[in-house]
């Protein structure tokens, strides 16, 4: 993980973007452009704590519907772009195995030490690739979270995530990526805003929450 981590701080330095991120305590935390406001940092015992009050029924979760689990068998999820690890940790808890992806190298080296530093069960069925590793291996599911501007069921406080989104920007090749995702053959699900278009023509079906909808694509045989 030192290696990740030295060529991340390189590529943050030759993006002139060093100066968002202070380690403080042995945790890479993203500074606000408001100095009234407190840096994030990732602390996944914590939010696993939160999440777990949220799980009332799993039924219920238009995520967990659109991963389509069977039988109980809870399928193996790449996590795409999961940025700080929010929708991760949700899955994690649904049951699934999940491998974690993320480009940028702002969310890319907090993720890198909270990860380290998580203790819990759910990291049993979790792996975090940083290097582009997760191409090659057997998921079942493609989650794809591109960022965009709207309402955010993350777990991350609202003014958390303005601040991750002011540091961090919008997905502006999310189509093209979508279009390779699903060039794997995999059941692919996008997020998006409610209102939103889709990335990808024809869905196969569509799970809305109140302020997030699951696009799902299904592979053809």
């Amino acid at each position: 993980m030192k290696n990740v981590e030295q060529s991340l701080l390189i590529r943050l330095k030759e993006l002139g973007l060093a100066e968002q991120l202070q380690l403080n305590d042995g945790a890479w935390e993203l500074l606000s452009d408001n100095p009234t406001e407190r840096p994030i940092r990732l602390d996944f015992l914590r939010l696993e704590t939160q999440l777990q009050g949220t799980l009332n029924s799993l039924r219920d979760q238009p995520l967990f519907r659109a991963l389509g689990s069977k039988g109980g068998v809870r399928p193996k999820v790449w996590d795409v772009t999961c940025g700080l690890g929010g929708d991760t940790m949700l899955l994690l808890l649904f049951g699934c195995s999940v491998i974690s992806s993320e480009r940028h190298p702002i969310p890319s080296l907090m993720l890198l030490r909270a990860y380290e530093a998580y203790s819990g069960l759910l990291k049993q069925r979790w792996q975090l690739s940083l290097n582009g590793d997760a191409h090659g291996q057997s998921v079942d599911v493609i989650y794809f979270d591109p960022m965009y501007n709207g309402p955010e069921s993350s777990a991350l406080p609202r003014k958390e995530m303005r601040i991750f989104r002011e540091m961090v920007g919008e997905d502006e090749d999310a189509e093209k990526v979508a279009h390779e995702l699903m060039q794997y053959g995999k059941r692919l699900i996008i997020k998006r805003p409610p209102k939103s278009p889709v990335l990808l023509a024809n869905p196969s079906f569509q799970q809305e929450g109140k302020a997030v909808r699951f696009d799902v694509y299904l592979p053809r045989n």
